[in-house]
């Protein structure tokens, strides 16, 4: 998998192509053909409910939901796995990016302890 697990916070899925959109995954989506999907691809290799992405604690999770042409993640098959920032999800002839930012880390100072005399 490409870089770190992703945290919960402004994580973004991104559908490349002529057209890209980027989505802001604050809950859990669906991705399907469906009108009622939370991303809809309009495209008959993609099934209604096709798979969801949603918040397991800390994480973002890729689920297939018996999709019939399947969900690849990094050019592999998958039925469920975390997600890690610079992931490629493709559903149909669909490309997607799914990016999620480092957690925050705490300022290091770099000044020269006091000594005690």
């Amino acid at each position: 998998m490409i870089g770190e697990a992703a945290p919960v916070g402004a994580a973004t899925l991104t559908i490349t192509g002529p057209h890209p959109l980027t989505v802001e995954l604050t809950e859990s989506v669906v991705i399907g053909r469906d009108p009622g999907c939370g991303v809809v691809l309009d495209d008959v290799t993609v099934s209604r409910r096709h798979a969801e992405l949603r918040r397991e604690g800390n994480l973002v999770v890729l689920e297939d939901l018996g999709s019939l042409n399947g969900t690849y993640l990094n050019r592999s098959p998958v039925q469920r796995a975390v997600l890690h920032d610079g992931d490629a999800i493709w559903i149909g002839d669909h490309r997607m990016i799914f990016r999620a930012p480092r957690p925050a880390r705490r300022p290091v100072d770099l000044r020269p302890l006091a000594r005690a005399s």
